[in-house]
């Protein structure tokens, strides 16, 4: 089967929209407290009203914005105290203060961006296949359920298939759970290299995968399915030969929209 697969991931070294727009609020929000701060006086202590937007920028942002914007809040905070009147009785005062304030804006900065990163991660981990890496279940019917819904609006014909592996069980009764978790893992990337990028593949549980094949006609798919079977039934997964690949199409067309 020929492909053409875009790459699975994200495009990196590019500044999305929202990153700059994040930071430029940013900064207009600090500098803003800036001003309230310079008005109100240094006797008056705002400085917790800069935690906001550095909060902001570390939950939308990346790390390195959100402690470039520490460093725009410390030194707001030092330019408009110094406007406004503050004085020490060392001017080497300011530097240690200057310095407190990016530590405590540092802080916050990293606690959230770390905050943002687990719940990230654990919602990664809910939608995919602990052994495979793969989607998980209910990832799949997400993603399939989303491919309906384009499927009937664009008029695009989509393929559901389930591939399950005859004689599994006497892998892992012959040979162990271990040998069973490695041919599982090895098939696993078998169907993946085979799928184009844009193609839906998941773990369903056992030996059950599901595949969603979009803008793909019948012969595409079916190209597809002998490909797999071929692939793990002749030696590329491995030694496990009792392992065979049984591909059923399940649906192919125009999807109805689930939504409608």
């Amino acid at each position: 089967m020929n492909r053409a697969a875009p790459s699975r991931r994200g495009t990196t070294g590019r500044v999305s929209a929202t990153t700059v727009t994040t930071v430029a609020a940013a900064l207009a929000a600090v500098a803003l407290v800036g001003v309230i701060d310079y008005a109100t006086g240094y006797e008056i202590r705002l400085y917790p009203l800069y935690y906001v937007p550095i909060a902001a920028t570390a939950w939308s942002a990346s790390k390195p914005a959100s402690l470039g914007m520490c460093v725009a809040g410390a030194a707001t905070w030092a330019v408009s105290n110094w406007l406004a009147g503050s004085t020490y009785s060392h001017q080497s005062i300011w530097a240690v203060n200057v310095g407190v304030q990016f530590v405590g804006l540092a802080v916050v900065a990293l606690l959230v961006s770390e905050l943002r990163s687990r719940l990230q991660r654990e919602e990664s981990l809910s939608r995919q296949d602990a052994l495979t890496g793969l989607l998980n279940r209910r990832a799949f019917r997400e993603r399939a359920e989303m491919y309906a819904r384009l499927s009937a609006r664009s008029a695009r014909p989509v393929t559901i298939a389930y591939v399950d592996l005859d004689h599994f069980k006497s892998v892992n009764d012959q040979r162990g759970h271990k040998e069973g978790d490695r041919a599982l893992k090895r098939v696993a990337a078998v169907l993946e290299a085979t799928l184009r990028g844009t193609d839906v593949l998941a773990r369903m549980g056992g030996d059950e995968f599901a595949i969603v094949l979009y803008d793909a006609d019948a012969e595409v798919a079916e190209q597809a399915y002998a490909l797999f079977d071929r692939r793990v039934a002749h030696g590329h997964v491995g030694t496990v030969e009792v392992v065979r690949a049984a591909v059923a199409v399940v649906e192919h067309g125009m999807l109805d929209d689930p939504g409608a």
